[in-house]
């Protein structure tokens, strides 16, 4: 299983937690506590890239359990789902305030809950590969540029249009301008 994911519940009522691990057990490592102080190490301890957080527990609620583990995870994107029998408007709008990107219901709808917890899981692996895509890209295009740059053959670039978009130093050389004098410069002028 991949490490994007891990997803950590954390829910003071130990059966809340026993229906998640069923419902996820295909899907995603999930690790469990009930105590809100011990989330904390295992949220370092794990990254996870989910968390499902109830709100009224007895040490710690919810918002201010998200608070802490939003601070840890500060650098790195780690997403929340609210887990609560709380249906006031305030409560998801305090819960969507800090980010949370889905609120749940309980009693848990097992099915519905996989859909969710499913989807997000799925948005965040697609994130995670859009990310690494656009880095590999990145590479690919500095590689390119710097052989452009380097070889002693002649390269400009244009737009659709023949609009300049790009001279290597060889074709400076040649034409006797200056790139930033040629970009956006028509090619039959330069």
């Amino acid at each position: 299983m991949d490490i994007t994911k891990y997803v950590l519940a954390v829910d003071d009522e130990r059966s809340n937690l026993l229906i998640l691990e069923k419902a996820l057990k295909q899907t995603c490592h999930l690790i469990t506590t009930t105590s809100p102080f011990n989330a904390i190490p295992l949220f370092e301890k794990y990254l996870p890239t989910l968390f499902l957080l109830d709100i009224d527990m007895p040490e710690m609620d919810g918002f201010e359990l998200c608070e802490k583990l939003k601070a840890i995870s500060a650098e790195q994107s780690t997403n929340f789902i609210v887990i609560t029998s709380h249906d006031e408007f305030d409560y998801e709008q305090r819960a969507l305030q800090l980010g949370a990107v889905d609120f749940i219901s309980k009693p848990l709808n097992l099915p519905i809950c996989q859909l969710r917890i499913n989807n997000q899981l799925h948005i965040t692996r697609q994130t995670q590969l859009l990310k690494q895509s656009h880095a590999a890209l990145a590479k690919e295009r500095e590689h390119l540029r710097i052989i452009l740059r380097s070889i002693n053959d002649s390269v400009i670039a244009t737009d659709e249009h023949g609009f300049i978009t790009f001279m290597n130093p060889a074709a400076q050389r040649i034409t006797d301008w200056d790139q930033q004098q040629a970009l956006g410069e028509h090619i039959s002028k330069v």
